[in-house]
């Protein structure tokens, strides 16, 4: 039996329509992720910016990845209104610098930055901070800044900063800050930097333990930071003239950067077109291995021999079953390597398997439905019904889903539904698997339409029951059409 699995196998899998219908769907879902992934909604550039007359009169910036990394090679061009100053200073570990007098004559207005298909135009804004030597004006700038913070003030007199927080995942960000310090003679900021992520502000600051960071030397630092997972809130605590202040920023509701391939990926991108359109190669095989024999007379050939129905059956639906694992497994794993050698990113091995695992049992679960009913219906029949039953449950389920939903309780229910009603689909598992990665992710939030012990019954329900049904009806069955 198994040396006659693995040749239907290798008649199913090695078929042209299989191959090219696989290359085509790898190949649509790495291009919808790059392109998707290189829009500048997911890619994205970080740069910090200051113009100042003080250590001589310079221009310095950084420029970051969008997973915060520093980035080498970055074109950096300055601006004046719309003069053009300085057309190509290069980004250096992330850093890009300008000094001497040709600095000290000119208002800086904008930056522009491109590395590789990336581009970003940072406006930077004219600051005016009184210091021991008077009111003076500085241009300053960051990408998206989270918080503006003032302190240490003395004698009108304060201390300036920018801040970005750049949250890579739920345990790891980056932290963006440009300071000047008006109490320092060239205006570095020599802050000393601790820092705390908590799930709440309810606790006095005397109580929390914070972590120490490093010190701020220069106007410019980024800095690496581990965070409590469940947490919402960042504390940073800086320390100038003697004593710190303490200040917070909250990231609740901020998807993590490394987290929207992931987003993109469950979403609309990558794996959705696979797992709409790619049940048509089951729906097919179904009929190669069962309707079409019957109606050539092939079965009543093979049943004549040594065999039973049952072995027939079996030995030909574990071909199928093997060719939708294997192709659930090749579609994951391209994705996920695409994404690594294209992006830098891809899906968690957690992430990987539950989506692997879905893929696999909606498309067996398809693929029993349709093996079952190419197995008792008459087989010209058969492609009509099989058609059908795709259109149903794969092309027009979003619309069954948004009926049902507008009369429960309106649109904003069909999320619920859409889970909810997943049971009741072959493709369901699919769905379900999407939802729990996302949830991983923290893409969703948890919802009572999805029951993990009905997520497993209801495939599992699909592939037995209808198998079992099939194969009564396969002992039962004319091998033959008349």
């Amino acid at each position: 039996m198994r040396a006659a699995v693995i040749y239907d196998f290798r008649r199913a899998f090695l078929r042209k329509s299989t191959i090219l219908l696989l290359i085509l769907f790898v190949a649509l879902g790495l291009g919808v992720s790059y392109l998707a992934y290189s829009s500048p909604e997911y890619r994205e550039l970080d740069v910090a910016v200051v113009q100042l007359n003080a250590d001589g009169c310079v221009v310095k910036g950084v420029v970051l990845d969008s997973l915060g990394n520093p980035v080498n090679g970055a074109r950096v061009r300055l601006y004046d209104e719309h003069k053009v100053l300085v057309a190509s200073l290069k980004a250096s570990n992330g850093v890009f610098e300008y000094r001497g007098m040709g600095a000290c004559g000119f208002n800086l207005s904008y930056v522009e930055v491109d590395y590789k298909s990336m581009h970003m135009e940072l406006y930077v804004e004219n600051l005016w901070l009184p210091t021991g030597k008077g009111l003076r004006s500085f241009r300053i700038g960051v990408t998206a800044v989270n918080a503006v913070f003032r302190g240490f003030e003395e004698n009108g007199i304060q201390t300036y900063s920018m801040v970005k927080l750049i949250l890579v995942t739920r345990s790891r960000a980056k932290l963006l800050i440009l300071s000047l310090n008006p109490f320092s003679r060239d205006l570095r900021p020599n802050y000393t930097l601790e820092y705390v992520s908590v799930e709440n502000r309810t606790k006095e600051a005397s109580s929390i333990k914070f972590r120490r960071l490093g010190v701020l030397g220069d106007y410019v630092g980024v800095y690496e930071l581990s965070l409590n997972p469940r947490a919402r809130y960042l504390g940073l605590r800086v320390g100038c003239c003697g004593r710190y202040e303490d200040y917070w920023i909250s990231y609740e509701g901020v998807t993590p950067r490394k987290y929207s391939y992931a987003g993109m990926v469950t979403g609309e991108g990558g794996l959705a077109l696979f797992a709409e359109f790619f049940p048509i190669v089951f729906l097919y095989l179904a009929y190669v291995f069962m309707a079409k024999p019957r109606i050539t007379g092939a079965l009543e050939f093979i049943v004549a021999r040594p065999v039973t129905r049952r072995d027939v059956y079996l030995t030909r639906y574990a071909a199928g079953v093997l060719v939708a694992l294997i192709s659930a497994g090749i579609m994951v794993l391209s994705i996920d390597l695409g994404g690594l050698a294209l992006l830098g990113v891809s899906l968690d091995a957690y992430s990987s398997l539950t989506v692997y695992l879905g893929l696999s049992a909606a498309l067996t679960a398809f693929y029993t439905l349709c093996y079952s009913v190419a197995s008792g219906i008459r087989p010209g029949r058969y492609l009509a019904v099989s058609i059908i039953l795709y259109l149903v449950f794969s092309m027009f389920w979003g619309l069954i889903v948004m009926l049902v939903a507008s009369t429960h309780g309106g649109f904003e229910k069909y999320m619920y539904y859409n889970y909810l009603l997943s049971y009741l689909n072959p493709l369901g598992p699919y769905t379900t698997s999407m939802y729990y990665a996302k949830l991983h992710y923290g893409l969703v939030k948890p919802t009572s339409a999805i029951n993990p012990v009905a997520a497993i019954l209801s495939p599992a329900a699909w592939t037995t029951i209808l198998l079992a049904l099939g194969l009564k009806a396969f002992e039962k069955a004319e091998l033959r059409e008349t």
